[in-house]
């Protein structure tokens, strides 16, 4: 009894020393964790190389948590794409003045009787 807790337990641990050795896990937006290797990186996202060797689809840089953007930013490959989605904490805007000029008004007519506006 006791050797087969013993051997579920060491292939449990296999399976997740495969996981972590093989390729890190990106977590998407959704909640979705993708765990394979970045295969492919251009300006519209990221194709994954899963571990039995199919790719996947291209994933888009905008489906990634920040966390995972971070973790794509340490790949000197992946770094030029993921900057623009990465919040910049030293980006300080200057707001402009904005100076209201007053057109000059011109003078009202001079108010005239019921009668004689009609007339004139």
């Amino acid at each position: 009894m006791r050797c087969k807790w013993v051997t579920v337990v060491w292939f449990a641990l296999c399976l997740c020393a495969g996981n972590v050795l093989h390729g890190a896990a990106y977590s998407l937006s959704s909640g979705e964790v993708i765990t394979a290797e970045p295969f492919d990186f251009n300006a519209s996202g990221v194709v994954f190389r899963y571990p039995d060797g199919h790719t996947s689809a291209r994933v888009g840089w905008t489906n990634f948590t920040e966390a995972a953007l971070k973790d794509f930013s340490e790949n000197p490959k992946a770094k030029t794409f993921v900057a623009p989605f990465l919040p910049q904490d030293e980006e300080v805007r200057v707001k402009k003045e904005i100076n209201v000029k007053i057109p000059p008004r011109l003078d009202r007519p001079t108010p005239r009787w019921a009668f004689g506006a009609l007339v004139a």
